[in-house]
């Protein structure tokens, strides 16, 4: 038996353009919550059936989105969390990047804590479209796969692997490329 942690939603704004910051509570409690309470109660089930941790994370983790950064914290705490499961339990940390789930279609949590659908927010969210997103099936099949070798990392698509050796030689060159590219309509309002 195993278990694949995989909870998300997303919001769209500055840190400092918040109305009201109780107004992304939903964020945390589904991204963080939802991906704290499953292990806690199915490590003593897992240690017994030799089962597996599968947590679907995200590149910004450790690659921040502009107007994101909610999302962001989400994603990096859930992998630092899982890292602390008991050494009976094999955990595999999968950091997808741009590939098809709804979220990535412009489904966020809004400034008034509303869950909404904007497909005019994708641009916003992964890019202006000149990156292609993998889709939602074969970036299981791939991550399935290397769920059963007991690789302790998983990053898809595969690409986006290229963008952690960037942030890490040159983050004020990543940082300028979120700004200018990953933000379009930001960049427009202000």
């Amino acid at each position: 038996d195993h278990l694949v942690n995989n909870a998300r939603i997303a919001s769209l704004c500055k840190f400092e353009e918040a109305p009201d910051i109780t107004t992304y509570r939903p964020i945390m409690d589904i991204n963080f919550w939802g991906t704290v309470y499953p292990p806690y109660y199915a490590i003593p089930h897992l240690r017994k059936s030799k089962g597996k941790i599968g947590g679907i994370s995200s590149t910004a983790g450790w690659l921040p989105i502009p107007r994101m950064s909610f999302y962001c914290v989400r994603s990096e705490s859930t992998s630092i969390d899982l890292f602390y499961v008991s050494p009976d339990v094999s955990v595999t940390i999968v950091t997808p990047a741009d590939i098809e789930p709804e979220m990535s279609k412009g489904r966020v949590l809004s400034k008034d804590g509303k869950i909404i659908m904007d497909p005019e927010l994708q641009n916003v969210q992964v890019g202006m479209g000149f990156i292609s997103e993998k889709s939602t099936e074969d970036c299981t099949k791939d991550i399935v796969k290397g769920f059963c070798r007991g690789n302790r990392y998983i990053t898809q698509p595969y690409w986006s692997e290229i963008i952690f050796w960037w942030k890490t030689f040159f983050p004020e060159a990543l940082e300028w490329s979120g700004r200018m590219f990953q933000a379009p309509k930001a960049r427009k309002s202000q």
